[in-house]
């Protein structure tokens, strides 16, 4: 074996060590900022997520460029995620100047935005699914199916049917198309890490993976959170998840670019 070959193997083989330093760096950030007055702290945060939204769609970007971006299956794959991110980073500035001049973000453009980016991540994770080429069990399949009914259950328990009870109005289907949207995350989700085999290529698809979760955790907290009128703003435990969800995500790029390096 090289020594390049060998030094690649290490750096890999360290990965996780650097995702834990990362993550306890991100925590550490997110609770400097708690004693800061809450509407600079809310400014912060809302500079934050714009920031690091942006952030993971430049860096799949990069990724979408290795590929040749709509050239390969992986290319499309990667292509969707960045114009995906971009969209999330529009609905995320779009926030920001929504607080900044005093309007009330929800319903606005934002959601537009939101809403069109989750549906590219549905289409490349479901695509990406049905791709893998290693296929389920009977008991694989059924413990898939199992969990996808148990989440879609759950989520439409708590954020779903509470809408419902209200008179139908647009808020009330912009707000309930947002769980529904995560189960449909989630779903082709847990497919990607219950059929992918062990091995590098599983790891940046493992960590993206989680950052999807993650986000549609964060989302469903929020919109709990918010029905029950629970929620406040910054210091939010749920933006909190939000913020992770970003920075797996980011995270899952670089291993992207390190395992895909031509």
């Amino acid at each position: 074996m090289s020594s390049s070959s060998e030094d690649i193997r290490k750096r890999s083989s360290r990965w996780p060590l650097y995702l834990g330093a990362l993550l306890i760096l991100w925590f550490l950030f997110w609770y400097l900022i708690g004693p800061l007055p809450a509407d600079i702290a809310e400014i912060a945060e809302l500079m934050m997520f714009v920031g690091l939204a942006a952030t993971v769609t430049l860096s799949f970007a990069v990724v979408a460029k290795q590929f040749d971006f709509l050239s390969s299956k992986q290319g499309l794959y990667m292509t969707l995620i960045a114009v995906g991110f971009a969209l999330w980073t529009a609905a995320e500035g779009s926030w920001f100047y929504y607080y900044l001049v005093g309007l009330d973000p929800f319903p606005s453009i934002a959601d537009a935005f939101w809403i069109v980016g989750y549906i590219l991540f549905i289409i490349a994770l479901s695509t990406n699914a049905r791709n893998i080429q290693k296929r389920f069990s009977t008991g694989m399949l059924a413990a898939w199916g199992l969990l996808s009914i148990a989440l879609a259950v759950i989520v439409v328990g708590l954020d779903v049917l509470p809408l419902l009870a209200d008179e139908i109005t647009i808020d009330i289907i912009i707000a309930i198309i947002y769980p529904i949207e995560d189960i449909l995350v989630m779903i082709p989700a847990l497919a990607i890490v219950l059929k992918f085999k062990s091995g590098e290529v599983a790891k940046p698809w493992g960590v993206l993976v989680l950052g999807f979760l993650l986000t549609a955790v964060g989302d469903i907290m929020y919109a709990f959170a918010e029905n029950a009128g629970l929620y406040s703003s910054p210091y939010s435990p749920v933006d909190l998840f939000l913020s992770l969800g970003y920075v797996a995500c980011l995270i899952s790029a670089l291993l992207f670019k390190q395992v895909y390096r031509r």
